[in-house]
């Protein structure tokens, strides 16, 4: 029998658990079956993690986790206190692709690693995109992967820090910096030139060193944190590669509405909320799909209706 592993407030844990396995049965529609499975202490029941993941979104991960893997993780997201990663990876289309769904109780190396592998998302030589949490760079290792960080996390950090500096004018520079350095591909004198303006403004920041302590991550662990980088590993948009990890948690909180309420979600509501989004996006690509199938047979009756027209001026000619 499930146990409850935190917060007061009763839930049918059993629904939860019939409603997730009903994901390992075998999906018409894709061919394979999702996965589902919790971890439970062995003598008290008590539930240390769960996970889960669509028919579509096994096939993201299969189809699409040899180029870059996508995780950010947050407390608060039931009424739980564990952590929650929805992963995610990026389709044909450029759209971040969801893969997945799981919860610990805390960001250990060894729990979250046996989680990826699990979702098969521990591709050899696929880029691990993460919030900057301390589990993933060993994780990134134990997978041979490269690791950055996803960029939005240092950018609102930047903007706390930015805070100590005495004008506007100074503020409206190093966020123009701050920008440069994570978004923009640059050459690397260009790069350390922005980070050395940075500094510069530090010096007049009147607080206990939080802003040049921020500066100093950022220019240390440049390979990790910006774009000038990191997009040697993968490539689409450098703004969008680096900002990708926020995305799925973004879509469960409603791009931030729903933030408060999250903590009282009980677990069927993250996963029945997490599917909706799962969902959502079938919709979208199915349209996307047709959209493109309808460009593809317009294009080629095109082509074949001026070939006729041509033929009717040129024997023998044969259009490919």
């Amino acid at each position: 029998v499930i146990r409850r592993g935190g917060g007061n407030e009763t839930e049918s844990l059993t629904v939860f658990h019939s409603e997730g396995m009903k994901l390992r049965e075998q999906c018409t529609k894709y061919g394979i079956c999702g996965k589902f499975d919790t971890k439970t202490h062995n003598t008290t029941g008590k539930l240390l993690g769960w996970h889960a993941q669509h028919p579509l979104e096994v096939l993201n991960a299969r189809t699409y986790a040899n180029d870059a893997v996508f995780v950010d993780t947050t407390h608060n997201a039931t009424s739980y206190s564990y952590k929650t990663g929805p992963p995610a990876v990026i389709d044909c289309f450029g759209h971040t692709a969801p893969c997945g769904m799981f919860q610990v109780p805390e960001e250990e190396i060894d729990s979250v690693s046996e989680l990826m592998r699990l979702l098969e998302l521990d591709v050899l030589g696929a880029t691990c995109c993460t919030d900057g949490g301390p589990a993933w760079p060993e994780i990134a290792r134990m997978f041979r992967q490269p690791h950055i960080e996803d960029t939005w996390h240092n950018c609102e950090n930047g903007d706390k820090k930015a805070a100590s500096l005495a004008s506007k004018e100074e503020k409206k520079k190093f966020r123009q910096l701050k920008n440069k350095v994570l978004y923009q591909v640059l050459d690397q004198q260009e790069l350390s030139d922005a980070f050395s303006e940075m500094r510069l403004l530090a010096v007049s920041a009147n607080d206990s060193g939080e802003l040049g302590r921020w500066i100093d991550r950022m220019e240390t662990g440049q390979t990790l944190r910006t774009a000038t980088h990191a997009t040697r590993f993968f490539s689409c948009s450098a703004k969008g590669a680096l900002s990708r990890c926020e995305q799925m948690m973004s879509k469960l909180k409603n791009s931030g509405t729903s933030k408060r309420e999250m903590k009282h979600w009980t677990l069927g509501e993250l996963q029945n909320r997490h599917f909706t989004k799962v969902c959502n996006y079938e919709t979208e690509v199915t349209g996307e799909i047709e959209d493109a199938i309808t460009v593809k047979r317009d294009l080629s009756r095109y082509v074949l209706d001026w070939e006729s027209v041509e033929r009717t001026r040129a024997d023998g000619l044969e259009i490919v």
